[in-house]
Formats: structure tokens, C-alpha cells, sequence
């Protein structure tokens, strides 16, 4: 299966096939050795994919100290490209409100 995200059941799901982890693991640009003879890779290789996978999963759903993890990090740069294209579904007009530095009623005044 390649990699891909679809809306199962009303659930985002994100599937990743054993091939397609193997060769962007093995393929990953992060561990070229910056020699031209291995340029084409691969650059690592997987002895056990079923510990990888639980490796590759425990790293993507690992929490930092203020609770994000490398999936958080996905979220966020997601729901940001699909505002910043003009998605539909979301009101583009919207403002949020603000409160008034003089006042908490908004109105400029202080009250008291």
C-alpha cells in the first residue's frame, strides 16, 4: 500500500506500507555518507521491519516535555498548508474577538 491519508469511517487514517517505509527509511537523504558511489542508496537497512515499525511508531507518537510530538508537528503544518490554500470548510472571514486594553467591557472606559 502506498503512503496516504484517507477518511475511513469518519476517521483520518494514515497507512504506510511495509515497501514504502523500507525504501524512504533506507532511501532517507539524512544518512548519505555524501559519497558518490552510494548517491542511489540505500543509506540504512532494515534487518527487522515488524521492531522498526514499532520503532518508527513509538518516535512518531513520542511526547516532549510540552506535550507535542512529531505527529502534533504534522497536524499543525497540515491544518496550516490547508488554510493558507484557501480550503473550503472553514470561514475565511472569521474574526475572533479581542478584548480592549483599557477595558473588559470594550468599550474604552474604565470601570471600576
Amino acid at each position: 500500500m502506498p503512503l496516504c491519508c484517507r477518511i475511513v469511517k469518519g476517521q483520518i487514517v494514515i497507512f504506510i506500507g511495509k515497501r514504502n517505509l523500507k525504501f524512504a527509511t533506507e532511501h532517507h537523504p539524512g544518512f548519505w555518507n555524501g559519497q558518490s558511489a552510494s548517491a542511489d542508496g540505500p543509506f540504512l537497512k532494515i534487518t527487522d521491519m515488524a521492531k522498526f515499525q514499532k520503532e518508527f511508531v513509538r518516535a512518531i507518537n513520542a511526547e516532549r516535555e510540552d506535550g507535542s510530538s512529531l505527529l502534533t508537528d504534522m497536524w499543525d503544518a497540515a491544518i496550516k498548508a490547508a488554510v493558507e490554500d484557501g480550503c473550503e470548510g472553514i470561514d475565511h472571514d472569521w474574526k475572533q474577538p479581542t478584548d480592549s486594553p483599557e477595558s473588559e467591557f470594550g468599550d474604552g472606559e474604565k470601570h471600576g
